[in-house]
């Protein structure tokens, strides 16, 4: 399965998915075709905000890890980040794990042989576990 990382260890981040959440209150209100617009010309400014810097500071080594802790840094095309920014306001519902978080689910869920993966370049958790009763010796 993937789920959305917390990003509790980085600040970049976890701001800016705080102000998103209050933010979200009322996209989620709002007619679908309205929100996609507004997300449509939202994206130009996130991509020239974020994106292009983050592109930037990917190619020297002293700037690098900065550049993969920015949000949106995947950019790569003015309207690129339209469909992302539609899950963002869009998502009535967001939950987002920590590590521990994702394993107590995985265990509640009465999985075994767990398995999980950070996912640097997508910011999100890829997890697999066993059937209790699927479990080889």
């Amino acid at each position: 399965m993937y789920l959305y990382e917390d990003h509790a260890d980085n600040p970049w981040k976890a701001i800016p998915l705080r102000l998103i959440n209050a933010i979200r209150v009322v996209t989620t209100k709002l007619n679908a075709r309205l929100l996609s617009g507004l997300c449509y010309l939202l994206s130009p400014f996130v991509v020239l905000v974020f994106s292009i810097p983050a592109r930037i500071m990917f190619r020297y080594q002293t700037t690098r890890r900065l550049a993969a802790q920015m949000p949106f840094n995947f950019g790569n095309s003015l309207f690129s980040l339209h469909t992302d920014l539609l899950d963002r306001f869009g998502a009535p519902v967001e939950l987002r794990y920590g590590r521990e978080e994702l394993v107590a689910l995985l265990e509640a869920c009465r999985l075994c042989n767990l398995v999980t993966t950070k996912l640097r370049t997508i910011a999100g958790w890829a997890a697999r576990g066993v059937k209790g009763s699927e479990v080889r010796s």
